[in-house]
């Protein structure tokens, strides 16, 4: 479902941080050819978000983030989530030690 082969890195303003479970959900809005676009970004449980540093503020409607994911193999706007990188410089990551 995700290529994990070929990352993807987006730069947008968060739109909602649905934490969540069985899974997690980031929906930040892209600049792409001069028009908003969402992108829907899976992340993990609770549980397994937790322990990597996550919390339910990890992000605010409005801030700056970028966003590496693995795409979506099908073209749709979304994929898995791998790490973020706050405006502040905070690095939130599925691993960890960020890479």
């Amino acid at each position: 479902m995700f290529d994990q082969a070929n990352p993807v890195e987006l730069k947008g303003v968060v739109k909602s941080w649905e934490f969540v479970n069985p899974h997690s959900w980031l929906v930040m809005t892209v600049q792409r050819e001069g028009q908003a676009v969402d992108f829907a970004i899976e992340g993990s449980s609770v549980n397994t978000l937790v322990r990597q540093g996550f919390h339910n503020e990890s992000f605010m409607p409005g801030e700056e983030v970028t966003v590496v994911l693995s795409p979506l193999r099908d073209g749709r706007r979304g994929g898995a989530f791998v790490r973020a990188t706050k405006a502040d410089g905070t690095t939130l990551s599925m691993s960890p030690t960020p890479n």
